[in-house]
């Protein structure tokens, strides 16, 4: 049995997992603290305890089970020097997520949002929107969330309340392309 866990990276991320009958989707689980790098004083981290207990509970059990083939993708995080606070704190969700899968012994591949959002989004990944500039940018949010609940209609409410299904999309393409 193979067993494809796609996460999308971040505090306000996503984790699918999909194989046989077993699909699960929902946040990336995060914890507030203390911030070492906002203004604000409180900024929200992944929760590795709670990623664990959750790997464990959907797909894991106790151990991994013989003859299961787990394969993880997380969507790489961005870099741009002009936003270089919220690229630190990408970078760090992403070294959170990292750890959890080592602690499991299972490796992770790196994806990019253009190696998946091509197949899984097509044409409707690249319609223009204007951004709060007035800079035309393809709407991939909403086109996510339309080919999430076309594929998986059983979690339409829970890809709803998050507003797109970047998470499920990662793990259904790389599931379908093993």
């Amino acid at each position: 049995m193979k067993i494809t866990i796609g996460i999308d990276n971040g505090t306000t991320g996503t984790v699918a997992i999909v194989g046989g009958a077993l699909t699960y989707y929902g946040p990336v689980p995060v914890k507030d603290t203390v911030s070492h790098v906002k203004s604000k004083g409180f900024a929200k981290r992944i929760d590795r305890a709670a990623l664990f207990s959750l790997l464990h509970q959907h797909c894991i059990g106790p151990a991994i089970p013989a003859g299961v083939d787990i394969r993880v993708y997380v969507e790489a995080p961005f870099t741009m020097p002009i936003a270089s606070e919220a690229v630190l704190l990408g970078h760090r969700a992403f070294e959170a997520i990292l750890c959890v899968f080592e602690d499991l012994a299972i490796p992770v591949e790196t994806c990019m949002p253009r190696d998946w959002q091509t197949t899984q989004l097509g044409a409707a990944g690249t319609l223009p929107i204007k951004n709060v500039r007035g800079v035309a940018k393809a709407d991939t949010k909403k086109a996510s969330l339309l080919k999430g609940i076309a594929l998986y209609p059983q979690l339409e409410s829970v890809i709803r309340k998050h507003g797109d299904a970047d998470g499920l999309l990662i793990a259904h393409h790389y599931h379908k392309k093993r």
